[in-house]
């Protein structure tokens, strides 16, 4: 017979008998190669000895091979005439099966993953590897469950497993490998008093055609794997909030004075001496500057920092809430503060010392010397206010960055556009612009823009936009934020307004009686929100940005049509 040629089909009744003479063959289980053969034997001789007995290989010659062929009916009439050859034959048979067992436990032992084959009710067998042993620390897996290896006492997460495991061995509309997918894919499990973690995968083992009768497991350590990854994520990570601070090194200040003005003021709401109106009132403060610390730290990545803020105000919003809790709460929020800070410490030290000074360039130096030596004082204070001054596009942009990412965490789909013209303006006003901005975005975004359906049943294109300008008209800045989302329901305000605690109801009734409902938005304690999270926040975001932009003289407007779009316009003098 020539080179690949298959004389044997697993599976399929044997027609003769088959003698290997010369030559080797391969014999196939599965598709996998258990055995390569070149010694005297026989092949398909149980087949034809035993009716329902079909062949339990593919048997096909590796090279050019010398093979005597019997047909079925010769060969039985043979063995009924010499009844010697049954022992002969059985004996060869029994040889050939304990020489591939053999084989197949060799593999096992030296194989670098664990394996475990395990039948339907989770039972594992005889077969499996020693180092998954060593992995379950075990010295005999036959008999056990794998279900009470891998999940140990946790009862419900080990019934879960298991009705999803049998349903590997029912006919189901489902492929193997959909079902697999159900099960645990990565365990953690402690071995010699170390936390290690496994992959898991899945392999059927058919007998027939389409008859699963046990699954073989692979059992994988990818402890050093995920630590690897992990170090990688957090250099990368690292490597992030760096840039973001490159990018914008004023705001970042900014941010880290707001963390320590915050903890500063700590100090007064913990003193017990202080009456319970003063203590509110320490609270209301503190929420405020925290929902500012928390978008603000959303912009330059420190997700630790900003669920710190998040739960911190969480607590300090609680009626009562407990100073115990807060406490704790404000210890993580100073850990993740002082991180903030060392982040600094990884800045080229010369480029640190520029970010934390003021930088003027070779031409803006000597303009400055020259104003000195002639002793022009008042040109000279405005050159270095000029110096001192920061480009108002720096206020937003991050925002279009911002914007997808929120619309994500929100399931919906939003483009923000920015346009700004070149404007400087003074230190001092951007930094407490800085702080309290994000909440224009935050809430067109959440607020505004209504959920891709809602848009689709209305008429509208399913992305919704923010437009985002920033320009000066007549020594102002005018900086403005307009959604095409739902615009403001004044009835809703209205009623949401009188159903709350703590909110001036005569002021609320003017305010409304005067079509100004708009502005019930930016009463302290208001939020237009049910379900408060990190992105609506506590009612304090509108209220902090009306608070910050008085504080530097200017004033807040809103301009909306219910259904169609909202614009609220924040104009400030530079002067």
């Amino acid at each position: 017979m020539p080179s690949e040629y298959q004389f044997l089909e697993q599976g399929a009744s044997a027609t003769a008998v088959f003698f290997l003479k010369s030559g080797a063959v391969k014999v196939v289980v599965n598709d996998e190669m258990v055995a390569m053969i070149d010694t005297k034997q026989c092949f398909g001789e149980m087949s034809c000895l035993i009716p329902s007995q079909v062949a339990s290989a593919t048997v096909t010659t590796l090279q050019e091979s010398t093979i005597l062929k019997i047909d079925k009916e010769d060969f039985l009439e043979v063995v009924n005439d010499v009844p010697t050859l049954w022992k002969t034959l059985f004996l060869q048979m029994s040889g050939r099966v304990q020489s591939v067992n053999s084989r197949l436990s060799e593999v096992l032992h030296h194989s670098p993953q664990g394996l475990v084959k395990v039948n339907q009710e989770g039972v594992i067998s005889k077969d499996y590897s020693i180092q998954c042993a060593r992995y379950f620390n075990e010295s005999n897996l036959t008999g056990l469950k794998i279900q009470d290896l891998l999940f140990s006492k946790d009862e419900e997460r080990k019934s879960n497993w298991f009705d999803y495991y049998q349903l590997l061995f029912s006919n189901h509309m489902m492929t193997f490998d959909d079902i697999s997918q159900l099960l645990d894919q990565e365990i953690s499990l402690e071995n010699e008093g170390e936390k290690r973690i496994y992959k898991l995968t899945y392999f059927p083992c058919y007998e027939g055609e389409d008859n699963i009768v046990a699954i073989d497991i692979g059992v994988e350590d990818i402890t050093m794997q995920r630590e690897l990854e992990m170090i990688n994520q957090q250099m990368e990570m690292q490597q992030l909030k760096l840039a973001k601070i490159y990018d914008n090194p004023d705001s970042y200040l900014n941010l880290l004075d707001l963390y320590f003005e915050i903890e500063s003021n700590f100090f007064n709401l913990l003193e017990d001496a202080n009456p319970e109106e003063q203590v509110l009132k320490e609270a209301a403060y503190l929420m405020r500057r925290l929902h500012n610390a928390k978008g603000l730290s959303g912009l330059f990545a420190l997700d630790e920092m900003k669920s710190a803020c998040h739960n911190l105000e969480t607590s300090l919003s609680a009626k009562p809430f407990s100073l115990l809790d807060v406490e704790k709460k404000h210890e993580i929020f100073k850990d993740e503060a002082q991180k903030a800070r060392g982040l600094l410490q990884e800045i080229n030290e010369e480029l640190r010392r520029r970010l934390l000074g003021v930088c003027m360039d070779r031409p803006v130096y000597e303009e400055l010397c020259g104003l000195l030596n002639y002793k022009q004082v008042a040109k000279s204070l405005k050159l270095l206010k000029q110096i001192d001054s920061i480009e108002a596009s720096k206020l937003v942009d991050t925002w279009v960055e911002q914007g997808g990412k929120l619309a994500d965490q929100l399931g919906k789909s939003v483009i923000v556009k920015v346009k700004s013209d070149y404007l400087p303006i003074p230190r001092e006003i951007y930094s407490e612009l800085d702080k309290v901005l994000i909440h224009f975005l935050r809430n067109a975004i959440d607020h505004g823009i209504e959920d891709i359906d809602v848009r689709r049943e209305q008429g509208k294109s399913e992305r919704g936009e923010v437009e985002v300008n920033v320009v000066e008209n007549q020594g102002c800045l005018v900086f403005s934020v307009k959604d095409d989302g739902a615009g403001i329901d004044s009835e809703k305000i209205f009623e949401k307004a009188l159903s709350k605690d703590g909110i001036d109801k005569k002021l609320v009734k003017d305010l409304y009686d005067n079509k100004e409902a708009w502005k019930i938005l930016f009463l302290p304690g208001f939020s237009s929100k049910e379900n408060l999270s990190d992105i609506s926040g506590r009612g304090v975001g509108l209220d902090s940005v009306k608070t910050e932009v008085e504080k530097l003289g200017g004033l807040v407007e809103c301009n909306s049509e219910k259904g169609k779009f909202t614009e609220f316009v924040i104009k400030l003098p530079l002067n």
